[in-house]
């Protein structure tokens, strides 16, 4: 990692907390520490542009990267021109997923990344308006989209000509339509039937950890 420091700060001029040994801590140390817990099913761990182009990934491999348009860095995280980096930290998160790629089909960097998915790698395009014509050409070719759909609400999971419309409840109409698009599209990557997303959805059961009852 060429822009590992092991001293007082990580390049930026900010101290790192310490552990109890005294040594800095590492930024991956809680992704780490948090991917290898045996109890652990499924992770959702956001990438930032700036620390990508510092640190690293911080994991090697995962089943799905969900790619919610380029997170542009700061111009100074490492003397890049900001779009560049972007896209080349975009790319080494696609390159780690090994099951599906989620792509945003209103990012501009979208196409390219797409091409250069590991063979084997599906790619899943994420839409607001179903008709945007790189997921109607995605769905062309047999592809797979997730789309949203007005009057009523609704998620469409498409798979080529096939559509499985999935209701949004009322709950989840005031959240942002690309985080439910994404969160979709992840659990579908991640191979999931759309019922049971779909099921999951109309539930609308916290997770026991949030109401205290979890370990």
């Amino acid at each position: 990692d060429p822009v590992h420091h092991e001293g007082d700060g990580d390049g930026d001029g900010e101290p790192r907390p310490a552990c109890p040994m005294g040594r800095p801590r590492h930024p991956h140390h809680a992704v780490q520490a948090l991917l290898t817990d045996p109890l652990l099913d499924a992770a959702v761990v956001p990438v930032a542009a700036d620390e990508v182009l510092r640190h690293g990934l911080g994991f090697d491999r995962c089943d799905v990267a969900v790619m919610l348009g380029a997170d542009r860095p700061s111009a100074d995280a490492v003397g890049l021109d900001p779009p560049k980096a972007a896209h080349e930290v975009a790319a080494v998160v696609a390159d780690a997923a090994r099951r599906t790629v989620v792509l945003d089909a209103e990012d501009p960097c979208g196409p390219a990344l797409a091409g250069s998915v590991r063979e084997g790698v599906a790619v899943l395009w994420l839409a607001r308006t179903p008709d945007h014509p790189v997921v109607a050409a995605h769905r062309a070719a047999g592809g797979q989209a997730v789309v949203l759909r007005d009057d009523p609400p609704r998620v469409g999971v498409c798979e080529g000509e096939r559509e499985l419309p999935l209701p949004v409840p009322a709950a989840l109409r005031d959240q942002d339509p690309g985080v439910v698009l994404a969160t979709v599209a992840a659990l579908v990557g991640l191979g999931l039937s759309p019922l049971s997303v779909g099921t999951a959805m109309q539930s609308g059961a916290p997770h026991p950890a949030a109401q205290g009852e979890g370990p």
